[in-house]
C-alpha cells in the first residue's frame, strides 16, 4: 500500500515534466469492459488548426485530413507535411459534403449544394471529382457535373457519402436522385469519368 500511495505522490509531482502529447481514448464499450487506444497529438499548420475550429466536417483518410477552412476546401498530408487547396467555395453556397475517395486512393469527391443555382449551376447541386498526381502533390484533372443528387440541411445543408454519392469503381460515380423533386426521387444514376 505505501509503494502504490509513493508511485501515486511521484506520479503526479513528475506529471508537468511529461509532454501532455497522448491521450487515451475509449473507443469501444460493451458489457463491463471497455477498448481503449492512445492518441498522440500532431504539430498541424496554423491554416489547418483554424480549420478545425468548428468546421462544417472532418474527414481522415490514411494519411490525409481533409476539411473546409472558411472558403477553401483542404487537404493536408501527414506523412509529407503538405498542403494542398482542392478548390474555392462561393461565400453563398447551401453547403458542402465530406468527401468520398476512389478504389484505387487517387481520386475525391464532393457535393456542393447551391439551391438557387447561381454561379451558372445548372442544377441545385454540383459533384466535383479531383484526380490527384501519383504523389498527391496536385490536382491533375478536376471534373464538374451539376446533378440533382440528393442532400439533407440543418443548420448547413450536406450530402453524405457512401449513401447519396459515392465510387462505384474508379472509373464511374453514381448519386441518388433527391427524394424531394418530382422527376425520379431517389434514382440512381452513374457518371462515368475521363480516364
Amino acid at each position: 500500500m505505501k509503494k502504490t500511495f509513493a508511485f501515486i505522490i511521484l506520479s503526479y509531482l513528475l506529471l508537468p515534466c511529461f509532454s501532455q502529447e497522448y491521450k487515451i481514448i475509449q473507443t469501444n464499450e460493451y458489457g463491463s469492459c471497455a477498448d481503449y487506444a492512445i492518441y498522440q497529438k500532431v504539430d498541424l499548420p496554423e491554416t489547418i488548426k483554424q480549420a478545425l475550429e468548428c468546421p462544417p466536417w472532418v474527414d481522415i483518410q490514411g494519411d490525409f485530413l481533409t476539411t473546409v477552412n472558411e472558403n477553401e476546401v483542404l487537404m493536408y498530408n501527414f506523412n509529407t507535411k503538405q498542403l494542398l487547396s482542392l478548390f474555392s467555395l462561393y461565400d453563398d453556397i447551401d453547403g458542402i459534403s465530406a468527401p468520398a475517395w476512389s478504389p484505387e486512393k487517387d481520386k475525391i469527391m464532393f457535393v456542393i449544394i447551391n439551391q438557387n443555382m447561381t454561379h451558372n449551376y445548372k442544377a441545385f447541386a454540383r459533384i466535383i471529382v479531383l484526380t490527384f498526381d501519383e504523389n498527391y502533390n496536385k490536382i491533375i484533372l478536376k471534373e464538374k457535373f451539376d446533378r440533382p443528387v440528393n442532400f439533407s440541411c440543418g443548420s448547413i445543408c450536406s450530402s453524405m457519402p457512401g449513401e447519396d454519392f459515392y465510387f462505384v469503381d474508379n472509373s464511374t460515380i453514381e448519386f441518388v436522385r433527391n427524394e424531394n423533386i418530382e422527376e425520379r426521387p431517389g434514382v440512381k444514376e452513374k457518371i462515368i469519368l475521363q480516364k
